[in-house]
């Protein structure tokens, strides 16, 4: 300060009667038009009064940068903790939709994510005029199985012909558990002969590998039906041609695999071997 006199020191001479009366004052007084924040405390050891100044656009500065701070650590933290959040969760997440797409036993899809899958699958066929058919096959005998060696051996045989199946799957194919031992694929990009060729793969791959119960070598084979989607057709149109090519599968012979085509695309030959019509 440029004087020990507050009486003449500019703007503290307006204050300075209240600050030498009181012990402890805070007021504030007007210096070149802005404000000046003064705190005093009397000292009495010294006998001296100590005085601090503070301009208010500095304390405002200061209460303003306090504040940025606090919301950017608080900022930070949300972050952190959305993060975590996300890390906790994300497994269970995941879990949770596995269980609502997932069969248990075979970890094939269920029938209500194939249903979802399948009718996205008709409205790009529709879209882009591109071609998909399904399978659908069934083990033969299963209650057989069951009934020999137990429903443990027969779950056995069941997880083993999904095993079986995958490994001839693309990403694009989607397998699901239809119900009980009867599954259906769905093949993106692919023709009824295609589709043939496929399902010949799978069931000769089948057919050759055994499953081993309690020392007990368990023979296993599918029937299969194999229909092409057809434009503005519907989904239960589209299965229930595969699942007829299914039944002529089963009603001659077993182990095979049958096409299902509209009415109009028999040919003499296939309704002579019984082949399906919707």
């Amino acid at each position: 300060m440029e004087s020990n006199n507050i009486h003449t020191i500019k703007g503290l001479s307006e204050i300075s009667d209240g600050i030498l009366k009181n012990k402890n004052e805070t007021q504030k007084y007007k210096k070149n038009g802005e404000f000046i924040h003064v705190n005093s405390r009397y000292i009495p050891e010294l006998k001296w009064h100590l005085v601090v100044e503070k301009s208010e656009k500095k304390a405002i500065k200061n209460i303003h940068k306090a504040l940025y701070m606090n919301l950017g650590i608080c900022a930070v933290m949300v972050i952190i903790i959305f993060v975590l959040i996300n890390i906790l969760t994300s497994p269970y997440e995941k879990q949770l939709h596995q269980m609502a797409t997932t069969d248990k036993l075979t970890r094939a899809y269920n029938r209500q994510a194939f249903d979802l899958m399948m009718m996205q699958t008709i409205k790009d066929s529709e879209r882009n005029s591109s071609r998909f058919s399904i399978i659908i096959f069934d083990i033969d005998f299963l209650k057989e199985v069951n009934d020999e060696y137990g429903h443990l051996a027969g779950d056995e045989v069941l997880k083993n012909v999904a095993t079986l199946t995958k490994t001839f799957l693309r990403k694009s194919d989607v397998f699901s558990r239809w119900g009980g031992d009867e599954f259906i694929l769905l093949l993106k990009d692919c023709g009824i002969e295609d589709a043939y060729k496929l399902a010949e793969e799978i069931r000769n791959k089948i057919k050759i590998n055994k499953v081993i119960w309690k020392n007990n070598h368990i023979s296993s084979s599918v029937s299969i039906g194999v229909a092409e989607y057809y434009l503005k057709e519907d989904a239960d149109k589209l299965i229930s041609r595969a699942d007829k090519a299914l039944y002529i599968s089963k009603i001659n012979g077993r182990d095979r695999v049958e096409k299902g085509y509209l009415e109009d695309n028999f040919s003499e030959k296939s309704k002579q071997k019984k082949a399906i019509t919707v």
